[in-house]
């Protein structure tokens, strides 16, 4: 106590800092002590990350690496919070400078604690749910876009076990992930996730599962394929690419499924749904489509009403996107 008290001081020098995260993560070996010292510990390491941000950043993969060394093996709720939360610290200031491997184990000692299946005891003191660390989690891994490539994996992985609860954690990881990535790490994955959301669509019949994938969707054509910017849209060949490795797929297949019962009119409202340019996009391709199938005298009644309803839709997204971008732009 002593020592958290110092460094809340005044008084408490940056030099000290850097060796008391030293001394706490190379000469006591945190996963020996009870769990109020370990909490103490870890307590200690997330005030000096705040107070004495620069200089602990100065430490670099020392950091990172004995910390994944002291956190290993912690099981108490009370200590995983707190170290979520330093996990995300190293991601967020040394993620982009660390070698691969350690980004990897970085991942690896977070992303080892989903899904989070803690129910807390009744009354218990120390007022932590198992939502507070499902939220410490995603702050931990939403961190760093350099675990992009890991993240996709781990989350086409952990959809695939067959438990509803587990994929739509997951998924929600995903667009917590997507947000706050930067399109650049997120646009080698993007025909990855093309396949992965589309078999989601074709497989899943539950609709908290349909409607994440969708959010997943809207989230990536806004934020990775089709950006706004105020004033017009953002073109770049990085959006080109995202265009090419996601948005075209994605607009080929669900085309050329309108008016048929394999349609996935949730994807295009989704895609559309993204940005202004996303929706300017889709529409620019489904509406001529739509216009055709309507005139065409093989279209039966039942199969026109599912199109009309699409373009109804995509119109009302698209008035609501466009209000949007000029209350932005003004």
């Amino acid at each position: 106590s002593s020592s958290s008290s110092s460094s809340s001081g005044p008084l408490f020098a940056s030099s000290q800092a850097v060796a008391t995260i030293d001394a706490l993560l190379t000469k006591t070996q945190i996963q020996r002590l009870p769990q109020a010292s370990r909490s103490q510990a870890f307590s200690l390491m997330i005030s000096l990350n705040e107070k004495c941000t620069r200089e602990l950043v100065g430490m670099g993969e020392r950091y990172a690496k004995h910390f994944i060394d002291a956190m290993d093996g912690e099981k108490d709720p009370r200590c995983l919070i707190l170290c979520f939360n330093i996990i995300e610290f190293l991601g967020a200031h040394i993620g982009q400078t660390l070698p691969i491997g350690l980004v990897e184990e970085l991942f690896d000692i977070a992303s080892c604690y989903f899904p989070i299946t803690f129910t807390p005891p009744k009354d218990d003191p120390a007022g932590i749910t198992g939502e507070d660390l499902k939220t410490a989690l995603n702050n931990a891994i939403k961190a760093c876009d350099r675990y992009s490539k890991l993240l996709v994996e781990f989350v086409q992985e952990r959809a695939g076990d067959g438990n509803t609860q587990t994929t739509a954690d997951a998924l929600e990881l995903l667009c917590a992930c997507v947000m706050a990535y930067s399109p650049d790490k997120l646009q080698p994955e993007l025909k990855q996730l093309w396949m992965f959301l589309y078999d989601l669509n074709v497989n899943q019949m539950e609709d908290l599962l349909l409607d994440l994938a969708e959010k997943v969707v809207r989230f990536i054509s806004g934020h990775v394929v089709c950006p706004d910017t105020v004033g017009g849209f953002t073109v770049t060949g990085g959006v080109l690419n995202a265009m090419d490795t996601f948005m075209e797929p994605m607009l080929q297949t669900c085309l050329s499924q309108l008016g048929t019962k394999d349609a996935k009119p949730r994807i295009l409202r989704a895609a559309a749904g993204g940005s202004y340019a996303s929706f300017c996009l889709v529409w620019s391709r489904v509406l001529p489509l739509v216009c055709d199938k309507l005139d065409d005298i093989k279209t039966t009644p039942s199969q026109k009403q599912p199109l009309l309803a699409l373009i109804r839709d995509l119109a009302m997204a698209g008035n609501r996107l466009c209000s949007s971008s000029s209350s932005s732009s003004s």
